[in-house]
């Protein structure tokens, strides 16, 4: 078993962010996300609009493509990483795994088709997919207009 002070999961803004900050308090650390890139929310964000840098890796050992499948009373992780099951002991355990997005519900919100901001932001940006070609956007905040944009940049 492989021993950390900090183990992260989660390699999102707040993952890495809780990372670096322990890297630079002297700590070993080590950070694990599902994904095969670091960024979580960010990666949803990047696009022509806004530039497109990358979220820098900085912190300590990050894990990418490492599924977390058990977190137990002694701070012991279980990390599925390609194959194998690998287990990890810290002295602190940080759980940042993400936002989720919050659905307005309304008749037919399930429906093929029907999808939030986040879906849409993803499969443009992460996945190069036009979400549709005609798109009812359900309100104006600053998610609304930024997806908005994007949908009009993706065609």
């Amino acid at each position: 078993m492989k021993r950390y002070d900090v183990i992260v999961i989660g390699a999102g803004p707040a993952g890495l962010s809780a990372a670096v900050q322990a890297a630079e308090q002297g700590m070993s650390v080590i950070v694990f996300d599902e994904n095969e890139k670091p960024g979580g929310q960010l990666f949803k964000q990047i696009h022509k609009f806004f530039g497109s840098k990358e979220p820098g890796r900085a912190g300590g050992e990050v894990k990418l493509n490492a599924v977390v499948t058990g977190l137990y009373m002694e701070k012991e992780v279980v990390v599925k990483i390609g194959g194998a099951m690998e287990h990890f002991k810290g002295d602190s355990v940080i759980v940042a795994t993400g936002a989720a997005e919050k659905m307005v519900h309304f008749e037919g919100w399930t429906l093929p088709g029907v999808i939030g901001a986040g879906a849409a932001q993803t499969m443009m940006n992460l996945h190069g997919i036009r979400p549709g070609r005609k798109v009812l956007m359900l309100g104006t905040g600053n998610v609304g207009l930024v997806v908005s944009y994007q949908l009009l940049q993706a065609g």
